[in-house]
């Protein structure tokens, strides 16, 4: 799946916006790095509406099928959905006026208004669409991975939902606190992580390597047909006949045993949170992506040191790279933001999105705060600059030896050049 262009009328701080994702391979040194994965990273101050505009996103999918009226105002999805290894289908769900019907524009086959009216027992009308024909020409699902206090997200349809249940919403503020139960259920995703760690140990051990912990094979599991309030746990190791259980529904796989350096035993019990946030969060997505899904991730590098979000692309991309799917990341992270080319990265501001005026791929700290946030240089930085411009040569050599890798290390750098070839 690729997202093209995304349309909104009003939603929240949100009026009238347009957002062009580009997500094309800029340059042949990346072809092999991000695989059939199209990302594309939404950056901004806060309240500039990153989170507005994913979850708009997140509504659309989720209300389309029984309460299209809950989708605010008029709106234009565009995108793609891979048919083959080269074919695709180019779609646009969009409503022109906020009380007219949700439409489906499927390029080359039909523009029609999509109905449920079978429900009632009318008949369908020339122009409409059943609901129920236009599931092949949806996202296979929309991946929700938020941390979400406000409840700008839908919340997942309930067990005994009769319909779609496109969206899956993980959304892990419920990992606060012990008890990581509220969280929807892990087990097939686990089942998944472990049955990655048998057979494919490139990309978990990306993940070992953020965590600094290795995966020992033990599984908790507990059987499904118990009901006793405390029910009984046991830590096995992961084998085929495990898988099989938990792929029959006779088992939970309910954790997963690893070891620190310090020979320290890890479980998402005893993890720190942030640790628990990166393996919930990879693994959440995992146990749900499939082709031409659409991944919603609010902030992945909440709770996590500057060693682990440097290496959350690294993870998204070593799990997923196969996968035709699209990533669309809201982010604060420089650490993030430099790890994809400057076409992949819209940047927010007062409800508005455009795209990044200047390279992004591998730029320092210094020059993406001002490039993403127009963020103020500091008090330290002011005084430095204005010391420069007054130093002599030696002055400025021995200020050279304590400055960081920056554009201010750099600019001494060219002013020592300047007075040596001066004086000479």
């Amino acid at each position: 799946m690729r997202l093209h262009k995304i349309e909104i009328g009003e939603h929240r701080i949100i009026r009238n916006a347009r957002v062009d994702l580009t997500g094309k391979i800029s340059h042949p040194a990346l072809k092999n790095v991000y695989g059939e994965l199209a990302i594309t990273l939404v950056a901004g101050r806060n309240g500039s509406g990153k989170s507005s505009l994913l979850s708009f996103v997140a509504q659309v999918f989720h209300h389309l099928e029984r309460s299209p009226h809950k989708i605010p105002g008029r709106f234009s999805i565009e995108y793609s959905l891979a048919r083959s290894e080269r074919a695709t289908v180019r779609c646009r769900l969009y409503r022109r006026y906020a009380h007219e019907a949700v439409r489906l524009e499927v390029v080359g086959q039909f523009d029609r208004a999509i109905t449920n009216r079978v429900l009632d027992k009318a008949g369908i009308r020339d122009d409409e669409v059943l609901y129920a024909d236009i599931r092949e020409f949806l996202p296979a699902n929309v991946i929700v991975s938020a941390f979400s206090l406000s409840g700008e997200y839908p919340t997942e349809r309930v067990s005994n939902f009769g319909g779609d249940r496109r969206l899956k919403v993980f959304d892990v503020s419920k990992l606060y606190g012990f008890n990581h139960f509220a969280f929807p259920s892990l087990s097939p995703a686990l089942a998944l992580l472990m049955q990655r760690w048998q057979n494919d140990r490139g990309a978990v051990n990306a993940l070992e390597v953020a965590l600094g912990a290795t995966i020992t094979g033990e599984v908790l599991i507990r059987k499904r047909d118990e009901t006793d309030q405390d029910p009984e746990e046991q830590w096995v190791m992961f084998t085929s006949a495990i898988q099989k259980r938990e792929a029959e529904g006779s088992i939970y796989i309910n954790d997963i045993a690893m070891a620190s350096a310090l020979d320290r035993r890890l479980t998402l019990q005893t993890m720190s949170s942030g640790q628990k946030f990166l393996l919930v969060r990879i693994v959440s997505i995992l146990g749900a992506i499939q082709h031409n899904s659409m991944v919603i991730v609010e902030e992945p590098e909440l709770h996590l040191d500057p060693t682990w979000s440097r290496q959350i692309i690294s993870l998204l991309v070593s799990f997923f790279k196969d996968y035709k799917a699209h990533l669309l990341l809201a982010t604060h992270a420089f650490s993030l933001l430099n790890a994809v080319p400057s076409d992949w990265v819209v940047v927010a501001e007062g409800g508005q999105f455009g795209p990044a005026r200047e390279n992004t791929l591998l730029a320092n700290e210094s020059s993406l705060a001002g490039l993403l946030y127009g963020a103020d240089s500091h008090v330290v930085e002011d005084r430095i600059r204005q010391y420069i411009h007054r130093a002599s040569a030696d002055q400025l050599m021995s200020l050279f030896q304590i400055l960081g890798e920056s554009s201010t290390r750099y600019d001494v750098f060219r002013k020592i050049k300047a007075k040596v070839a001066r004086d000479a």
